[in-house]
């Protein structure tokens, strides 16, 4: 018999049997292994308080289950041997679990502390310790660290201050969970806190940035409204006064001297107006007004305002608007007039020699009533290197193979405007081969193109001028119309030239001569040549048409203005009796003979206080009054305020020379009912005139 079995039966012939083999197994494998296992899961489960109590009861599962591999003397069979040298390693790596599960939580960087459910500290890593103090284990968490009501977004979320008044201030955010430990365990709660002192030094340098920039923008809105002012106020001055002179008689070379200064004082206005509207857009100030405008109109107006520039460059300037482009569309007129307007100005200002041309179509998909307005302004200037393409687009840029005076904002402005439209803007260009900007604006139709007439049916026209852009949107102009266009003068019935490139011989009874807006038209002149009649360019399709009418019919050239229209003054529809209060004399003086050139009886006063006594004494004897916004005694504001609530008063006015959306609408909820800027546009201020006797009539 064996040792083994020797002993064995010991134990039986004793009536002590061993603890059985299943039980040392359970003791020896499943104990030590369910302690393994929390030990693992322990960051999410168990608080790391308990980390020595953890160990010890890993060292008593393990010397309980050493017992189990004993028998009743002590002595280890082999079986248990085996056992006690596999627990032995287990108990080892469970310490070393434990130790590792420390060190981690001591290396965060965030604070983290385990509460009963009293409130007393239970573990607590490095990182707490080393701001609360090393003995905070086992005291209430409140004491030593209170919380401030003020700094509690909610039960769980909250932050703490660390420092006085003599030392930098440290701010901890904090985050509360309840954790519970295994299923029949008692909950605790876990505090995580992270130090959060530079994002609250971040945010609070960020809001004193911000502070400091909206400050800064207030500065420079104010520094923008006073220097508009400032400017605004002499250039009334030298535009009114232009004008006035230019309604007189004046022998040719004074009439081209006053159109330079005048074009001298507009060149000023317009980079005042830029300036201005390029702060608006920068501060993300674009207003768009959903309207009914005419593409067509807009075309035209600009490209004859604008004719005139060209013509004293010697350039051509075109314009064709395709006859399927709606009459109206639903459109910010204001806005598409700027976009085409700096465009425009931009082609003439960098355009040496050539034309420019503008053309305006339309693309739809079937019967939709949305499509894009497609507007090309095209030049025969040096063109653009494809590196400087994009870099034009920004604020004061300019190419260097094109220098110009300017702001170098109008692309920038345009561009920006476009932005805000939903639309889109390119470029086409090569050095030496001009350039092309297109421009696509989505809209609405209001009213549809209107049916297509051809007035020119059966007429052959020829067509004989200098500027290829300006030629081809005549031709297709003519096209439009019904006329056929033939290179062969010989066989055409209307030939349209300039005087320079026909002769008498060839234009004689059929030609019409093709002026520019710098001519001054001589009829005597003009029939010696041939010719019999003229029109201006950029020419009209209406002009035309009568034109060529009258000239089929009796030949009878029409008989010139003694003074351009464009020069003229507007006359009022209705003579008005008018108080004036304006401080300042020269533009007193202008606005004084303006108003009578137009027809109207004019009062004058220099400051708001006598102004004010006029109105509430005399308020019968005037049917409107124009008050500047800055005046002595009384501002134009106060004036306004004053009138507002009473039941009879003239039509209020506001002259300002703020140009800034904020003046117009302070200056519309002071009471005025209308508003005109300085420098005062004639014609402006003559619609606005002639709107007085249907707003008294409304307003009685």
């Amino acid at each position: 018999m064996s040792e083994r079995d020797s002993s064995k039966a010991e134990s039986d012939s004793h009536g002590k049997p061993p603890v059985p083999g299943a039980i040392g197994a359970l003791a020896a494998g499943a104990f030590p292994a369910a302690v393994f296992a929390i030990v693992n899961s322990m960051p999410g489960v168990i608080p790391a308080a308990s980390l020595a109590a953890l160990a010890a009861t890993a060292f008593g599962g393990t010397a309980l289950s050493l017992a189990a591999t004993r028998g009743p003397s002590g002595a280890i069979n082999d079986a248990g041997s085996e056992r006690e040298e596999a627990l032995s390693d287990a108990l080892f790596r469970a310490h070393d679990e434990v130790e590792a599960l420390r060190r981690e939580l001591d290396a965060l960087a965030d604070l983290i502390v385990d509460c009963d459910s009293d409130g007393r500290i239970m573990f607590a890593n490095d990182a707490f310790l080393s701001v609360y103090g090393d003995d905070s284990v086992g005291r209430g968490i409140a004491d030593i660290r209170p919380v401030d009501e003020a700094d509690r977004q909610d039960a769980a979320h909250y932050i703490t201050r660390i420092g006085g008044p003599d030392s930098p201030q440290q701010v901890i955010a904090w985050l509360d969970s309840r954790v519970q430990a295994g299923p029949e365990d008692t909950c605790f709660t876990r505090c995580v806190g992270r130090d959060v002192t530079r994002f609250v030094e971040a945010a609070a340098a960020l809001g004193a940035a911000r502070d400091e920039a909206e400050q800064a923008s207030r500065a420079k809105a104010r520094f923008l409204a006073a220097m508009s002012h400032e400017v605004r106020t002499p250039l009334n001055g030298i535009l009114g006064l232009a004008n006035l002179l230019l309604d007189d008689e004046l022998t040719p070379a004074q009439r081209n001297h006053i159109h330079a200064i005048r074009q001298s004082g507009q060149t000023l206005a317009a980079l005042v107006d830029e300036v201005l509207d390029f702060s608006r857009i920068e501060a993300g100030h674009i207003d768009l007004a959903e309207e009914d405008t005419s593409p067509r109109d807009i075309v035209r107006e600009v490209s004859e305002l604008l004719g005139i520039r060209a013509h004293a460059k010697g350039l051509g300037l075109g314009a064709y608007t395709a006859p399927d482009v709606p009459r109206t569309v639903r459109l910010d007129g204001g806005r598409l007039r700027q976009i085409l307007t700096n465009l425009v100005t931009n082609a003439v200002k960098f355009t040496e020699a050539g034309s420019v041309s503008v053309t305006c179509g339309w693309k739809n998909e079937g019967r939709s009533r949305t499509g894009e307005l497609i507007i090309e302004v095209r030049d025969t200037g040096p063109g653009i290197a494809a590196e400087d393409q994009q870099r034009i687009f920004s604020e004061f840029e300019q190419t260097g193979a094109a220098r110009a005076d300017g702001s170098g904002l109008g692309l920038a402005i345009v561009q920006r405007i476009v932005a805000a439209m939903d639309g889109h803007i390119g470029l086409t260009s090569k050095p030496g081969a001009g350039s092309a900007f297109t421009v696509r604006l989505p809209c609405k139709v209001a009213k549809p193109a209107a049916k297509a007439e051809k007035p020119l049916s059966g007429i052959k026209i020829a067509i004989a001028m200098s500027p290829a852009g300006e030629r081809g949107c005549l031709a297709k102009t003519c096209r439009s119309l019904g006329a056929k266009v033939t290179e062969n003068a010989a066989e055409a019935d209307i030939i349209l030239a300039e005087p320079n490139d026909a002769s008498p011989e060839t234009v004689r009874g059929k030609a019409i001569a093709l002026l520019s807006l710098t001519d001054r038209p001589d009829p005597e002149t003009i029939r010696a040549s041939g010719f019999g009649g003229y029109l201006t360019r950029p020419v009209r399709i209406e002009s035309l048409v009568a034109r060529i009418a009258a000239l089929r019919s009796a030949g009878v050239p029409a008989k010139p203005a003694s003074a351009p229209a464009g020069d003229r003054l507007p006359r009022a529809r209705y003579g008005l009796k008018v108080l004036l209060a304006e401080d300042d004399p020269v533009s007193a003086m202008l606005m004084v003979a303006t108003l009578q050139r137009m027809g109207h009886e004019v009062t004058h006063v220099s400051d708001g206080r006598t102004a004010l006594e006029r109105l509430t004494a005399q308020a019968k004897n005037f049917d409107t009054a124009l008050l500047d916004i800055q005046l002595p005694g009384a501002t134009g504001l106060d004036i306004a305020r004053i009138m507002k609530g009473r039941s009879r008063r003239p039509v209020l006015i506001a002259v300002t020379a703020n140009a800034l959306a904020a003046g117009k609408a302070d200056a519309i909820d002071a009471g005025f009912d209308a508003h005109v800027t300085k420098p005062v546009d004639p014609h402006r201020l003559a619609m606005v005139l002639d709107t007085v006797p249907a707003r008294s009539s409304s307003a009685a």
